[in-house]
């Protein structure tokens, strides 16, 4: 066979391996990402409780830059495989109509006059109950879990929080949902280099 026959072969076998499933989610730096979570979070709760009063909002400073990150590192990675084209459009327009449901819900918090707490405590709740059903249907999505870890207690606690105490708690579930992303790609990413 001719080298442009084996690549041609290779290539088939990779989008069969994506089209089954077979494939693992992330990488190792993908791993860094979700544990670049917990001293994100931890520096946020900690601002939030150790910072001046009224300033929690900078703690997030640190959280944003590693978004700014993993953004350009889907983008990229997204951009560079054909095969993937047709999953990273479906994942944007998903994502596209979670933040419009959010702002639509943030708008008729504001119409209403209803207290944005509880409103907003319960949207992160249900998120994170659709996050635990995500990260249960597929192996590819199992990171969706460390979602629901951080999400469901947080929607939970929102309604009976002060603002300072939103921001340290947020910042301890972030660390949390780190861990826990970090262990389920690294546990996955440790039984695909298993032998058959």
């Amino acid at each position: 066979m001719s080298d442009a026959e084996l690549r041609r072969v290779r290539d088939d076998l990779d989008t069969i391996r994506h089209a089954a499933g077979l494939e693992p989610p992330g990488d190792r730096a993908d791993v860094g990402l979700a544990l670049l979570l917990v001293p994100s979070g931890l520096l946020l709760a900690a601002w939030a409780g150790f910072g001046p009063s009224g300033q929690a909002a900078w703690g997030l400073a640190p959280v944003l830059l590693l978004t700014a990150v993993a953004v350009a590192r889907w983008a990229r990675r997204r951009t560079t495989d054909d095969g993937r084209r047709r999953e990273a459009r479906f994942e944007a327009v998903t994502t596209a109509v979670a933040g419009l449901g959010l702002a639509v819900l943030i708008a008729w918090e504001k119409w209403l006059h209803l207290p944005h707490l509880v409103v907003r405590g319960a949207a992160l709740f249900i998120a994170g109950v659709a996050c635990l059903v995500v990260g249960l249907t597929a192996r590819g999505q199992r990171v969706a879990l460390a979602a629901a870890v951080a999400l469901i207690p947080f929607g939970l606690a929102a309604p009976t929080l002060s603002p300072a105490g939103l921001a340290v708690v947020g910042g301890l579930l972030m660390a949390v949902a780190g861990l826990v992303a970090a262990a389920i790609l690294a546990l996955q990413l440790r039984a695909d280099r298993r032998p058959a």
